[in-house]
């Protein structure tokens, strides 16, 4: 059966095989999450799995706020196109936080870069032993981060 939804600003359809039993108290979840604590879930008809993994998902991770056109054209401007670590003309540039978010880092410590700065500059922090700026560790919701007790959380590296 072919169900027409809505997703946000998206109109889609989803073929759905078999629903589950308890998808009213499932449709429910959905709807209650929505309400209490204004995360944009949409339920599809999914099973109870899927629905843990999508509200822990968007629970956890934070979703870096998009850097308005104006404010790059702004950035692009005051530093007069040219790249904020290597000093050369910026032909193609990329958005980096100077200090990382990994270090405390925010929306207005954003500097642009060209694109071998920023790979240099990410592997370096790749490689610091006492910060880690894996994705999870720098997106983690202040939400998150609190239930582990304010202890920043690091990947064990490979031996």
């Amino acid at each position: 059966m072919d169900v027409p939804f809505l997703d946000g600003k998206h109109k889609a359809r989803v073929r759905i095989k078999r629903v589950p039993e308890e998808h009213a108290e499932l449709r429910n979840i959905y709807q209650k999450v929505q309400d209490e604590l204004r995360l944009k879930l949409y339920y599809k008809g999914e099973s109870a799995g899927v629905l843990g993994h999508n509200f822990v998902r968007e629970y956890l991770v934070r979703k870096r706020e998009a850097i308005p056109v104006a404010q790059q054209k702004a950035l692009r401007e005051k530093q007069e196109n040219i790249c904020a670590k290597c000093q050369d003309l910026l032909r193609r540039w990329e958005l980096h936080h100077d200090p990382p978010v990994a270090e405390g880092g925010a929306s207005k410590d954003i500097v642009l870069v060209c694109p071998t700065c920023r790979a240099k500059e990410t592997k370096k922090q790749e490689l610091k032993g006492t910060t880690s700026p894996s994705y999870f560790e720098s997106q983690l919701s202040p939400d998150g981060c609190a239930n582990y007790g304010g202890v920043t959380l690091s990947p064990k590296q490979p031996s």
